[in-house]
């Protein structure tokens, strides 16, 4: 099985890049493309890391040939988040020959991520993972033009915290300064929950589709695995402290591990230590700072990557607690330059 996600990043790489490149090492299977003009002086790239050297008006540039018929609008690297739905086609040359394409965050660190997908032996699933974080697409007609079937849920309200707002068409949301969180809530999401069944996301019913494999049409059932085994931690200007959107109840002193290729999140329930071990974590535009040398084992704190070490309860007490006063500290900051801005 042949696996392939992209990401276009560009800046400076975050402070933990070397930690998420180890980590990108343990998952041989996935090729992870990363298009940017950064350089990777002192860096060490594992094989299946693949960097392409783009600048961002190189990727303007090869989004606007694609798009000929519409005046695509992307003024900032953010809106790309938009574009991940038409990476199949902008980038179709480097998804060649895999059995799945896909996009991803630079935000995270990865753990053993197959580990937790079904068995798809034979390409049965239609798409891997339900967020923009992380997704995998099976590279077959219609689903490496996925953004086209969005028009289809046109109209049809968003998902989650975009209420009151509706899935636009693809040639609106491209030509549109405007985010339209198309990779998520805004344009995915929409479309594969009007193709499930309702027996779940993962082994139910499914609706009809008609996909081109080998150029030969085979008409099948839309079967999506969206199970969520990663973390997904709000940014921190919400909580200095990890809190899980999927899962706040096991988010008391959320501390993380990474060990060889496994990361686990640990946790206190009432006085009790929990470890559990997820795919991967997705820490929303939070900077860390480094101490760790070690990059195979290492300990994740809401603020730092540090040395590896065994936990205890009186560990998660200190270095996964609520720091409250920060938090106010933070939020009052960030409002009155809000209003400065304003």
């Amino acid at each position: 099985m042949r696996y392939a996600a992209l990401c276009c990043y560009f800046g400076q790489w975050p402070s933990h890049f070397r930690f998420w490149l180890r980590s990108c090492s343990y998952n041989p299977q996935i090729r992870f493309i990363l298009v940017s003009d950064i350089p990777v002086d002192g860096y060490d790239l594992p094989e299946n890391v693949q960097l392409v050297r783009q600048s961002f008006a190189d990727v303007k540039k090869r989004i606007a040939r694609t798009f000929p018929e519409i005046t695509v609008s992307v003024d900032r690297p953010y809106k790309l988040c938009d574009f991940k739905t038409a990476y199949g086609r902008i980038f179709n040359d480097l998804f060649e020959g895999c059995d799945y394409w896909g996009f991803y965050d630079i935000d995270t660190v990865w753990g053993d991520i197959l580990k937790f997908v079904p068995a798809n032996e034979d390409c049965h699933l239609t798409k891997i993972f339900p967020c923009g974080h992380l997704c995998f697409v099976r590279n077959a007609e219609p689903w490496n033009n996925v953004f086209r079937l969005i028009n289809e849920v046109a109209g049809t309200p968003c998902r989650n915290n975009m209420s009151g707002r509706k899935v636009v068409t693809w040639q609106e949301c491209f030509s549109s300064p405007e985010s339209h969180y198309y990779d998520e809530e805004g344009g995915l999401e929409p479309l594969f929950e009007s193709k499930e069944g309702t027996e779940g996301k993962e082994g139910g019913e499914r609706k009809d589709s008609v996909e081109k494999i080998d150029g030969k049409e085979r008409t099948g059932l839309v079967q999506i695995y969206a199970d969520v085994t990663f973390d997904n931690i709000l940014p921190p200007w919400r909580f200095d402290h990890f809190l899980s959107i999927n899962f706040p109840e096991k988010s008391h002193n959320l501390v993380y591990s990474y060990d060889c290729g496994h990361l686990y999140r640990h946790y206190l329930r009432g006085l009790h230590p929990c470890r559990e071990e997820i795919s991967y974590l997705h820490a929303s535009k939070r900077s860390f700072t480094v101490s760790a040398t070690d990059t195979s084992r290492f300990i994740i704190y809401p603020n730092k990557v540090a040395e590896y070490r065994d936990w205890t309860i009186l560990g998660l007490l200190i270095h996964g607690r609520v720091r409250r006063l920060r938090n106010l500290v933070r939020r009052i900051g960030r409002r009155i330059r809000i209003i400065k801005d304003f």
